[in-house]
């Protein structure tokens, strides 16, 4: 996908969703002070996504979605605050990465013990019915086999 804004809301969402402690409600790190519009949670996002779509220049970034992302990103800010930024959210940054990689495993094994414990045992059913159909009907005959008898090669 190759839509900054859509792989964007994606990103951020997900970030989001991992509900990190450091991050208050309105996406900022907790600290004193006037909370930026551009929120924190947004300017990790961003950088992910760079990352994601390997877009090298952020110099490139910021004029791509200045000129087609306008009225997505109203709070966007330049890309001296943003670096800046960049650096102060280094550590948390590493932190959503984490995250994003735990709850990526977990996801993968939820989904190998779905396959292995539910779809796989129902697979396995199917098969031994249709070969007990096979079976009943005279053909006496098993889906599979590990060997050809010679009335199979001389019927071909």
């Amino acid at each position: 996908m190759h839509n900054i804004k859509s792989n964007f809301d994606k990103v951020f969402h997900t970030i989001k969703s991992l509900n990190i402690p450091e991050f208050s409600i309105d996406g900022n790190i907790r600290r004193p002070g006037i909370s930026p519009l551009f929120t924190d949670l947004e300017v990790i996002s961003l950088i992910i996504v760079a990352e994601y779509m390997s877009l090298d220049s952020e110099n490139w970034l910021f004029k791509k979605i200045k000129n087609d992302y306008k009225d997505d990103f109203p709070h966007l800010i330049d890309r001296t605050r943003f670096n800046r930024r960049k650096r102060q959210l280094f550590p948390f940054i590493e932190k959503v990465r984490q995250q994003i990689e735990i709850a990526e495993r977990e996801y993968d094994l939820n989904r190998a013990a779905e396959l292995k414990h539910g779809r796989l045992p129902e697979l396995e059913q199917q098969l031994q019915e249709a070969e007990q159909e096979l079976v009943d009907e005279g053909e006496g005959t098993r889906l599979l086999r590990e060997e050809v008898t010679e009335d199979e090669i001389a019927g071909i």
